[in-house]
């Protein structure tokens, strides 16, 4: 062994809590499992060590792994531990972060401090997680316990008035994406995450106060990663997204987690992974089943149903669609917080309407159903969500061109294009390329050709 305590390792802490074994009980398991290896492990420690790991002495050669595989057993975990998810390895930028708090806010402060300086990011930072890797970085929420609030370096009292007054300002940048697209505000975004993170690292503050914090800086770093993936940068709203959660797992906040991944099923979604679009979501689901039916809920199941309608499982598809209407019905404005409020009856007219239009290429006949949601979504949606009504009429003529209604689709283009101006969003433009490759398949059609100009001109 080696290494002088320095820092509580709260990551082993809380692992070893959640385990429900005494120090001296994970000591034997590590030691059963030292002798079970091939060849058998000089390894002997007793609950000391454990204490004195905890207390931050950093183990040697293969013992962070013998911990990690007993903490998994004695969890009774479905997934393996790493030494990172226990606090015995280095955390680099790029690398799968731990959950403890320390962690999160240092990855949030250097992230948000390459990025406004636009310093070239760690190359594993513009990979996107898909599949085991995503689901990996996002499964231990499930099973994680809030841990220690870390000590301020150059302590500053925060209060509750503090934390209130970043969520009015993280609501203004909510509305501001609405109306603009991402591509036009992200920075101002990431520069109030940053400060916001730095709070957490200098600030003397009470625990709630210190949970309210993390909630405050994970609904912030939703903002910033949904605006970087909607200007185009969508490895890099993946990273957001995911520290967020890790924010929102520190925070205690189930709801805002599942809100978390809720945003990072949509950033699947868009660029056609259906698969990981339907694990984040039924995770998110699994995590909330204890909350109430409400508009969380209504989100999580119209989401659902889009995958299902994708894949073609359209007993599913019409499950989760009639649970996102059960849902939606239940919301009550006055306790839904503001991240969720979005999803109003325009929101889920016009996402069970897509839905619709995707399952139609199983059963066409569900077009009709798909433009007649669609045109009740229109009117309902408030004049200032440009982007959201851009996407209603782009969605409006795909479904024409489908039904073969293409003097209609191009009235619906024209809609669109009109409400683009201004709104600075990479995924409209990637909305149009797809309408453009869907009429492109009906050949020389004149009529088709029409549309195909003006999205040309757009594009």
């Amino acid at each position: 062994m080696t290494g002088t305590p320095q820092h509580r390792n709260q990551a082993l802490a809380t692992w070893i809590r959640k385990s429900g074994h005494s120090y001296q009980q994970v000591a034997g398991e590590i030691c059963r499992l030292a002798r079970q290896h091939r060849p058998p492990l000089n390894a002997a420690p007793d609950s000391s060590r454990v204490s004195r790991w905890v207390s931050g002495e950093q183990p040697r050669g293969m013992m962070p792994d013998l911990i990690a595989e007993a903490l998994t057993g004695l969890c009774g975990l479905p997934y393996t531990l790493s030494r990172a998810d226990i606090g015995m390895a280095p955390v680099k930028a790029g690398q799968p972060l731990p959950w403890q708090a320390d962690a999160v806010i240092k990855a949030v402060l250097d992230m948000t401090r390459n990025d406004l300086i636009g310093q070239p990011a760690d190359p594993s930072e513009t990979e996107l997680l898909s599949g085991t890797g995503l689901l990996d970085a996002v499964r231990p929420w499930l099973h994680l316990e809030p841990g220690e609030l870390p000590r301020p370096e150059r302590p500053g009292k925060i209060g509750l008035a503090d934390v209130e007054k970043i969520r009015a300002t993280t609501a203004a940048f909510r509305t501001w994406d609405n109306q603009h697209g991402g591509g036009l505000s992200r920075d101002a975004v990431v520069a109030q995450l940053k400060a916001t993170t730095e709070l957490l690292h200098h600030g003397r503050m009470s625990d709630a106060v210190g949970r309210e914090l993390f909630s405050a800086v994970a609904d912030l770093s939703s903002v910033a990663g949904w605006m970087t993936h909607d200007a185009g940068r969508s490895p890099e709203g993946q990273r957001y997204l995911l520290l967020g959660l890790r924010a929102a797992a520190e925070a205690g906040d189930t709801a805002l987690a599942a809100h978390l991944l809720n945003c990072l099923s949509r950033v699947a979604g868009h660029l056609g992974r259906t698969d990981d679009a339907l694990e984040m979501v039924q995770l998110a689901q699994y995590g909330t089943r204890k909350l109430p039916a409400g508009r969380l809920k209504a989100v999580l199941a119209a989401l659902e149903a889009r995958s299902h309608a994708i894949t073609g499982d359209l007993s599913s598809f019409h499950r989760a669609a009639g649970t996102a209407a059960d849902g939606l019905a239940a919301a009550n404005a006055d306790n839904d917080p503001e991240w969720v409020q979005w999803f109003d009856p325009a929101e889920y007219y016009a996402t069970i309407g897509i839905a619709h239009l995707l399952a139609a290429r199983h059963q066409p006949g569900l077009v009709r159903t798909a433009i007649t949601m669609i045109e009740t979504a229109i009117p309902l949606r408030p004049p200032e969500r440009a982007r959201s009504r851009a996407f209603d009429h782009i969605g409006l003529a795909r479904a024409h061109v489908l039904a073969g209604q293409l003097d209609a689709a191009d009235s619906a283009v024209a809609t669109a294009i009109q409400i683009a101006d201004g709104v600075a969003s990479t995924r409209l433009a990637d909305r149009m390329s797809e309408l453009d490759a869907q009429l492109a398949a009906l050949g020389i059609d004149p009529a088709a050709q029409n549309v195909r100009d003006r999205i040309r001109v757009f594009l």
